[in-house]
């Protein structure tokens, strides 16, 4: 047993002696958009390698952790070992590039790692026929706001077999869509003279911010292959199975998202893009004062029925006006295409009123490029004074529930068939604690019910705060997603679910009707300097979200070890905001 020890320690020694040396490779360095290769960098005679940061070069995706491995041999008497560190990485377009090389310290020498160039190059037509990614849009112009029905279309060739790993994702954070289901269409298409197995998405894509921009989205997939072996007769079936990692995308779309015209004072107009029919209706038109009825707004058509928001009557003389249920029904699956109802409750506060006045209701129409005022004309009413007495006299109703009324005379009162409880006069009755407890729990017990209906009562009709009350919930999932993320040392999960937690926080300082999802950093820090909250709060988000920004657009991504202290940021941030909507 020493022998053998000896025998290794004699051929490990050298391993000392040599200098260590470091080169690096990528494999392929020349590829398509989408195909998938591996950056690697050696070190030889190394007994341990430093710790190295995931590279960074824009066109190009990398794994955010790489692997090690390690290769041991001896060789005429000579031991070596090469420790290999690789990132798996994807290029989004084509052009040349450089993963820069950098400087690393090793045994308290420096080492110096050289570049690596990779080439993108385009496709062949055999390798783009394998699959095909399609976005279907209606013809422009595009206004903010505005919801383009539109399709999605993944194509694989049929000899092959595509397993998409995940949905497809928008490359453009200046549109959202609805979400990407299970439910497709898997028709099988005819495409350039060829026959593909599809997968069709009906979707629908909003623009949020206006200017020119770009429209991509993003499909990665495995591509399965079956290799055969020819030594073999077919009814063997010798062969096997091939996996390959695979990403495509749609091609770009370049265009101009416009801006709405700009409204004129008669227009009342409350987000309704598309093309819309306006009506209304009158619950009843013979009221009693001070008892209420309904006016319903329907809006009938296609369009962007999401964003639309409850329109703002005008404030008429001797009506009270609450705010509206909000209902909609759609015909489709995505919801282009439907109704949407606000429905408004009027109370009549006088017997002098003759009418519901009339008033206006604008929608945009994308094709006509204009405002369509929808003229509602008044509606004739008759309004009674209450008959409501004030009489004391006890009824009930029939067995039936008619409205005939069984009036009891005061004076005939039931008899009492038991005696009560005797106390004498001057009792202590309040010294006895049985007393006091039993009149604090018929206290609470009422205090908790009346807390809960004006609570319950606040939420209906007050849309701001039921509005605050759901975020509220969505802010709460959002820390602790968040705080899952930099236990988990994941900053791009992190600022995702940090980013959505102060949108939401900030959408209830202002009293504009917006999506939380469709601010962005300016849209954030404008509403912030409106509500005047103090400088370090604003200088403290501004800060945040310029990092969240250079993680998500420029890959710059902090130290893993400091996720848990910006999340008690987070925290503080998110406290300071709630307290500035009270």
């Amino acid at each position: 047993m020493a022998f053998l020890a000896l025998c290794w320690a004699i051929a490990v020694s050298p391993l000392h002696a040599q200098s260590v040396l470091a080169r690096a490779d990528a494999d392929p360095s020349v590829m398509t958009a989408g195909e998938i290769s591996t950056y690697s960098i050696h070190f030889m005679n190394a007994d341990s390698v430093p710790r190295i940061n995931t590279p960074r070069v824009e066109g190009l995706e990398f794994s955010s952790t790489p692997s090690t491995s390690s290769y041991r041999r001896i060789e005429n008497g000579r031991y070596s070992i090469e420790t290999t560190m690789s990132w798996s990485f994807r290029a989004t377009r084509l052009g040349s590039f450089t993963i820069p090389g950098r400087t690393v310290q090793i045994k308290g020498e420096e080492l110096q790692i050289p570049d690596v160039e990779i080439r993108i190059i385009e496709p062949t037509e055999e390798q783009k026929s394998r699959a095909l990614l399609i976005l279907e849009l209606p013809e422009g112009p595009y206004y903010v706001g505005q919801a383009l029905q539109s399709r999605l279309i993944l194509l694989g060739r049929r000899d092959l077999h595509l397993s998409p790993s995940k949905l497809p994702s928008c490359e453009s954070d200046q549109f959202l869509h609805s979400e990407l289901n299970d439910n497709q269409e898997r028709p099988t298409l005819q495409y350039k003279e060829r026959v593909y197995n599809s997968v069709i998405w009906n979707i629908v894509i909003t623009p949020i911010k206006a200017g020119k921009t770009e429209l991509q989205f993003k499909q990665d997939l495995e591509l399965q292959t079956v290799n055969r072996d020819s030594r073999f007769p077919s009814i063997f079936s010798m062969a096997s199975t091939q996996s390959e990692p695979l990403t495509i995308y749609s091609d770009k779309v370049e265009t101009e998202i416009l801006p709405l015209p700009d409204l004129s004072d008669e227009q009342n107009f409350s987000g309704a893009i598309g093309n819309f029919e306006v009506t209304t209706s009158l619950g009843s038109t013979e009221m009693v004062e001070g008892e209420p009825t309904t006016l319903t707004l329907t809006l009938t058509g296609e369009g962007n029925f999401e964003r639309i928001t409850p329109p703002e009557l005008p404030e008429w003389e001797n009506w009270r006006i609450y705010p509206p249920k909000v209902s909609f029904e759609a015909e489709d699956e995505i919801g282009f295409k439907g109704a949407k109802s606000f429905e408004y409750i009027l109370i009549p506060q006088s017997e002098d009123i003759t009418e519901v006045p009339a008033f206006n209701y604008s929608t945009f129409d994308p094709n006509s490029k204009s405002y369509k005022m929808a003229e509602i004309a008044a509606v004739p009413v008759e309004v009674e004074v209450s008959e409501l007495s004030g009489s004391i006299d006890t009824f009930i109703p029939d067995a039936f529930g008619s409205a005939k009324e069984q009036r009891i005379p005061e004076k005939l009162l039931s008899l009492k068939p038991e005696l009560g409880h005797y106390y004498p006069s001057g009792s202590i009755l309040w010294k006895d604690p049985a007393f006091w407890i039993r009149n604090a729990v018929v206290g609470i017990v009422l205090f908790s019910f009346a807390f809960w209906q004006h609570r319950k009562n606040r939420l209906r009709t007050d849309q701001r705060l039921a509005r605050r009350h759901a975020g509220s919930r969505k802010v709460r999932k959002a820390i602790l997603a968040a705080q899952a993320a930099a236990k988990s040392k994941d900053p791009a999960k992190f600022y995702e679910q940090s980013r959505f937690a102060i949108q939401e926080s900030i959408c209830h300082l202002t009293n504009k009707p917006v999506e939380s999802k469709s601010l962005v950093t300016n849209d954030c820090l404008a509403i912030l300097q409106e509500a005047n909250v103090p400088n370090a709060l604003f200088e403290s988000v501004g800060s945040f979200l310029g990092q969240a920004d250079a993680c998500q657009f420029a890959g710059a991504a902090p130290s893993k070890d400091a996720l848990l202290t910006l999340h008690k940021d987070l925290t503080s941030m998110i406290s300071q905001l709630t307290r500035s909507t009270k």
